[in-house]
């Protein structure tokens, strides 16, 4: 558990509800590459292929007819081969192929182009029927048969890794998303934890200002009292002080008034 403390409040963030969001997305951006890998494999594969079915294409049409301009797909492929093959390789070995394996697709390749350019050379130099008793004999047929069957086989190959990686990867947002909610549910626990203490605080706080301005009023309240005292006591005092200046004052025009009547 990881503890931590919001507002004098305890809470316990587990490590499995946080930990596999994490993972989920370390694990989903791993298959995405690995998924992204297999799928170029596949493709250049079969870019290969297409090529070579276009050299043999030209080849047969160019045999078949003695027209030059059948032998455009044929040169086209030429082209493309060695570039495409070169891209099998890399990417075969991003895959961790065996070298083995390239060097038999390799050789493959290479017996049929040759079978190609041998044929179409005998039928430039009008052995036209030595060109298709080539053809006949099975030789090229066998090597294309032969690269059908090694590309289709690591197609096959990179198919069955992408489903499994896909798999994996929607495992990986399964519980990617099971996480997010268990973190989203644990996220409103604490803001009702967050929203229960303010409120107490706030309360207490509200309790604590409402004693201290009766506290305060109290003392107002005695303050003024005594001042009221204060000030009965002084005007007490001049009201017989000046009353004993107005009896005196009596008495003295009384006896004034007594000398002289005799």
């Amino acid at each position: 558990m990881l503890p931590q403390r919001v507002h004098g409040a305890d809470v316990d963030l587990p490590p499995e509800v946080v930990l596999p969001q994490f993972r989920g997305l370390v694990v989903d951006a791993d298959t995405s590459d690995e998924i992204l890998r297999s799928k170029e494999l596949e493709l250049s594969l079969e870019r290969l292929l297409s090529s070579l079915r276009d050299a043999e294409t030209g080849q047969r049409g160019y045999i078949v007819t003695g027209r030059e301009d059948y032998l455009l797909p044929y040169d086209q492929a030429l082209r493309e081969i060695d570039g495409r093959l070169r891209t099998v390789e890399a990417r075969v070995e991003a895959r961790n192929g065996a070298a083995e394996e390239l060097q038999e697709l390799s050789g493959l390749v290479k017996l049929k182009l040759d079978e190609l350019a041998q044929s179409i050379e005998l039928q430039r130099s009008g052995q036209r029927d030595e060109a298709i008793a080539l053809v006949r004999s099975n030789e090229g047929k066998s090597v294309m048969d032969a690269i059908r069957a090694m590309i289709g086989e690591r197609v096959l190959v990179e198919q069955r890794n992408v489903e499994r990686l896909m798999g994996t990867e929607r495992d990986a947002r399964q519980a990617t998303l099971r996480s997010s909610v268990s973190v989203s549910a644990l996220a409103v626990s604490l803001m009702c934890a967050l929203a229960y203490v303010v409120r107490r605080d706030s309360a207490r706080v509200r309790i604590s200002e409402e004693r201290l301005a009766t506290t305060l009023r109290s003392i107002g309240d005695a303050e003024r009292r005594a001042h009221l005292r204060r000030r009965g006591c002084h005007h007490g005092r001049g009201t017989r002080v000046s009353r004993r200046y107005r009896r005196a004052r009596g008495q003295a025009r009384v006896a004034t008034r007594r000398s002289q009547k005799g």
